[in-house]
């Protein structure tokens, strides 16, 4: 390669290189205190683009979803009712979309073979959650991943 062709390959580079962006992180917020687990977990951003996080405790089969309330994460709420154990794993469990300040958790039940699939909903950005609803099957793989 002639020394041009070098010159011409830098010349190339350094405008790529110029307009690089860098990111750059802020002090981490914890939005799970000890105790109520860490697997899996999932962020939205409501109308006020406040992040709502949800997440799954695999040993104790719950979930539980908070959001930023402008200084501070709120008091995780648990999402499924008393006797109802989700399956929560660091390879599955609830999921979580939202849009404006609607925001849906969709989850599989325990025993996953025997258990229907569920979901909540938020019409205030993550603040309170509906009743649980069922949306599955009770029983068969075809519903292991309600997403």
């Amino acid at each position: 390669m002639h020394t041009g062709h070098l010159l011409l390959l830098g010349s190339l580079c350094i405008p790529t290189l110029l307009d690089a962006q860098f990111l750059e992180w802020g002090t981490e917020m914890d939005a799970s205190p000890t105790g109520v687990g860490y697997y899996r977990p999932r962020i939205a951003l409501n109308a006020d683009l406040d992040p709502i996080v949800i997440w799954g405790d695999a040993p104790n089969g719950t979930a539980h979803a908070t959001v930023w309330n402008g200084t501070s994460f709120n008091v995780p709420q648990l999402l499924h009712p008393a006797g109802v154990q989700v399956a929560a794993a660091d390879w599955q469990g609830p999921e979580l979309d939202a849009l404006g300040n609607e925001a849906w958790v969709v989850f599989k039940a325990l025993p996953e073979m025997d258990m229907p699939m569920y979901a909540v909903r938020s019409l205030d950005g993550g603040t309170t959650w509906s009743d649980t609803l069922r949306i599955g099957a009770a029983t068969g793989p075809f519903d292991r991943f309600p997403t």
